[in-house]
Order: C-alpha cells, then sequence, then structure tokens
C-alpha cells in the first residue's frame, strides 16, 4: 500500500496551486468610455476612470462626475479536450460554464479650482468564479480503473485609487495617483481513483486540498496628456510594481490509500499571516495617440510590462505588451457610438500547475451612450445636470494551453504521474452598463 498513497501524495503536489497566480490582466474593461472603444482611450479619457486609464485625465473633467460602472453580466466558456488522460489512450475532456455579475467601477472626481481636479475610485480588474468537473474511466485487458477530479476557484482583485490631476496649461496636463489592492484567491480540490480486477478492489485513492490566500499591496503611477497640435493627441502613463505588504494563507490538505486489506491516511494543515515586502506585479507603460474631431475620435494605444520573477510568492511572468484600437462618434447631441479592438495576452512563462492557463485574448467591443441633461433653475452651480447611461457589449476568444493531469501506469499509480500542457479554448461575452452624472 505504500507505493499506492505515494501516488495520492504526487497528486496531491501535483495538483495544489502556487502562491500567486499570473495571467491577463485586462479581463474587464474599466469605465464606460474603455468599455465602448475597446481600452485604447490613454490619450482621451476625461472622467473617474482616468484613475485607473492615465491620471492626467482628471484634469480634464469641466465639471464634478459620480460614475457608477460594471460589466453587470459576463459569461465564460471553455472547453479543453484530454485533460485528464491516461498513457493508454482513454482521456476525458474538461470544461465550465461560467456566469458573474461584476461591479467593476465606481469613481467620483470633484474639481478643487479651476486647473485641479481630485478623483477617488474602486476598480474590480479581474472577477473569476467557476467549477470544473472531469471523470475518466479506463478499460484494459488487467483492469478497470475510474477517477473523479473537481476544481472549484474563486479569485477577485480589487484596487482603490486617490488621483490628483493638475493642468498646467490648456494644452498640457499631469496627474499622479496611489492605489491599494486587496487580492482574494481561494482553490478547492477532490480527486478520488481506483482500479478492479474481476469484480475485486485493487486500490483505491482520494486526494482534497483547500487553499485560501489574501494580500495588500500598493502601486503608484502618473501620467502626462499633450495636445500636440489641434485636434492630435498624445497620452502616457506609468504604473509602478506593485508592492506586497503581506499575505494570509491557510492550506488544508488530505489524503487516503486503500487496498482489500489496510488503508493508509495522510492529513495536513497550515495557517499564517506574513508580513512580507516583495514586488508582486511588475511596472506597466501605457501610451496613446489620438485625433480628435468636432464629434468624434479615434485612438490607438500599446502598453508594455516586465519580466518578474518571485519564486517566493509564485510569481513568474514574462515581458509582455498589448495593443488597443477604438474610436467614438457623436451621433446627435444625445447618442453617441463607440467601437474598438484589443489584446490581452497572458504573461505566464509556463504551465506548471494543473489547471493552470496560458491564454491570448483578442476582441471587440461595441456600445451606445445616451445623454439626459435636465435644466436647472436660475442660481444654482451649473446650468444643468447631466445623466448619462451607457450600453456595451464585450467579446474575447482566448487560446492557449492549459495543465492537464497524466497517469503512465495502474494500477500501482505511484510511477509516472504527471502534468501535460493540453490545447485549449475560452470565449468571453460581457455586457457592461454604466451610469454618469455630471453635476
Amino acid at each position: 500500500m505504500r507505493p499506492a498513497l505515494a501516488a495520492a501524495l504526487v497528486v496531491l503536489a501535483l495538483i495544489a496551486p502556487s502562491r500567486a497566480r499570473a495571467g491577463n490582466d485586462d479581463a474587464v474593461l474599466l469605465g464606460n468610455e474603455a468599455a465602448m472603444a475597446g481600452g485604447a482611450v490613454s490619450a482621451v479619457v476625461s472622467d473617474g476612470s482616468a484613475t485607473w486609464y492615465n491620471p492626467a485625465g482628471i484634469a480634464a473633467v469641466d465639471r464634478d462626475t459620480l460614475d457608477l460602472s460594471g460589466s453587470a453580466t459576463m459569461l465564460r466558456i471553455a472547453d479543453t479536450p484530454g485533460l485528464l488522460r491516461s498513457a493508454t489512450g482513454a482521456q476525458a475532456n474538461g470544461g465550465y460554464y461560467e456566469f458573474l455579475g461584476i461591479p467593476s467601477a465606481v469613481t467620483l472626481v470633484r474639481r478643487l479650482d479651476c486647473i485641479t481636479s481630485l478623483g477617488l475610485g474602486i476598480f474590480v480588474p479581474q472577477l473569476t468564479g467557476h467549477t470544473d468537473r472531469v471523470g475518466l474511466e479506463e478499460l484494459t485487458p488487467d483492469y478497470l480503473a475510474r477517477f473523479q477530479l473537481t476544481q472549484q476557484e474563486s479569485s477577485s482583485t480589487y484596487y482603490g485609487g486617490i488621483t490628483l490631476g493638475v493642468a498646467l496649461a490648456p494644452n498640457v496636463r499631469i496627474g499622479v495617483t496611489l492605489y491599494g489592492t486587496y487580492r482574494q484567491f481561494a482553490l478547492t480540490t477532490q480527486f478520488f481513483g481506483g482500479a478492479e480486477r474481476g469484480g475485486e478492489d485493487l486500490v483505491a485513492f482520494g486526494v482534497a486540498s483547500l487553499t485560501s490566500i489574501q494580500s495588500v499591496s500598493i502601486e503608484v503611477g502618473a501620467g502626462i496628456q499633450w495636445e500636440i497640435v489641434p485636434g492630435v493627441l498624445f497620452g502616457a502613463s506609468l504604473r509602478s510594481p506593485g508592492l506586497l505588504l503581506g499575505s494570509l494563507y491557510r492550506v488544508t490538505s488530505s489524503s487516503f490509500a486503500a487496498g482489500p486489506d489496510d488503508l493508509e491516511l495522510d492529513i495536513s494543515d497550515g495557517s499564517g499571516l506574513e508580513p512580507r515586502i516583495d514586488m508582486v506585479t511588475p511596472a506597466r507603460l501605457r501610451v496613446g495617440l489620438a485625433y480628435r474631431w468636432d464629434g468624434g475620435w479615434i485612438g490607438i494605444d500599446g502598453d508594455v510590462q516586465h519580466a518578474l520573477v518571485r519564486p517566493g510568492i509564485g510569481v513568474d511572468r514574462e515581458w509582455v505588451g498589448g495593443v488597443r484600437i477604438g474610436g467614438r462618434v457623436q451621433i446627435d447631441g444625445t447618442i453617441s457610438m463607440g467601437a474598438g479592438l484589443f489584446t490581452d495576452l497572458d504573461a505566464t512563462r509556463a504551465v506548471g500547475d494543473y489547471g493552470q492557463t496560458q491564454l491570448d485574448f483578442f476582441g471587440g467591443t461595441y456600445g451606445l451612450e445616451l445623454r439626459n441633461p435636465h435644466r436647472l433653475g436660475e442660481g444654482e452651480n451649473a446650468a444643468d445636470i447631466v445623466f448619462v447611461n451607457t450600453f456595451a457589449l464585450r467579446y474575447a476568444v482566448g487560446v492557449g494551453r492549459i495543465g492537464g493531469l497524466q497517469f503512465d501506469t495502474m494500477p500501482e499509480m505511484g510511477e509516472g504521474i504527471s502534468i501535460v500542457e493540453v490545447d485549449t479554448q475560452v470565449h468571453e461575452i460581457s455586457l457592461h452598463l454604466g451610469s454618469a452624472l455630471y453635476f
């Protein structure tokens, strides 16, 4: 029975997550303008989402604004042939449907004086929550083996930012932002299997684990917007590396192996609070160029992030960049339309864990904005208040690889259990519903 228990422990080690997971950084487009135009807004953003895309845009806000926006619904569909497989050729397909409601951004901008504005924002750029179930049956002349693997994963990232923007001149603006970040990750795994021959049980094993990680970090950002010549706008922003301040973790695992005559069991549990100063995310440089005319604009953005390797916290990222192009046009005084194309590439250097993905996303957006102004009486601070509603669709397809699990021998199961890279594809469809109040 010792080889069977050793096999169970090997499987548990292979399916346990690393301390942190790199991956895609722009799963959600934050803010109404970005949701319409594919995120190509560095040079033109002038609402509360400037806190995220380019702090200088806060200084372009010409009146106080309260902006509530969210990808109210998102559907993810993943398809992974051969996620669980045996060397004899038996395999089982993986995949899931994930349906989420994401409150992606809440911002408030107040003008302090004619050249200075203050912005506050809460953003949710990443949110996942799905369950993947895979069952495999392997029939050979020597034995019948059955396996069942279930993983339930949830993760979220929350940013809070405070931004100060200043108009140095009518055509030049700068801004700085301080961000605080909270990250949460939880993974529950259950894996059971066994083999029989001629109606007699040969061996059975099971492994289960629960991992929960919470962490806090800080970042700073700075940006500039410059109208080089009338109608031609340049924007750039630089985000510092994320500085991890500490994390709280809990890891519980158990495994068993049973045969006709005996049973072996192993249980472990660990938790702790780790004050730790380390880089958890890389610096990010965004650069954008736009052309604006009376009634619309079109822009292109690019960004780059450097490689970052921190084995102690499970970060292993390579250099990655992205490109976005988009724009919007005013149809009449109350309706405008926007569209865009974007890439969201994965920075994961290599697939090393079961369920870990390396996916590059490509997609597009289309949206409408409806403005509804209401006149105010004499003596008010503004001539009117404006209610804005935004509706935008986003579609993206992700192609790449995921870590699958392969068994090389049965029933010993202690030899040749390994992670294999498997092709996978993910489709994302989201509806962005946003509202804003200009007062």
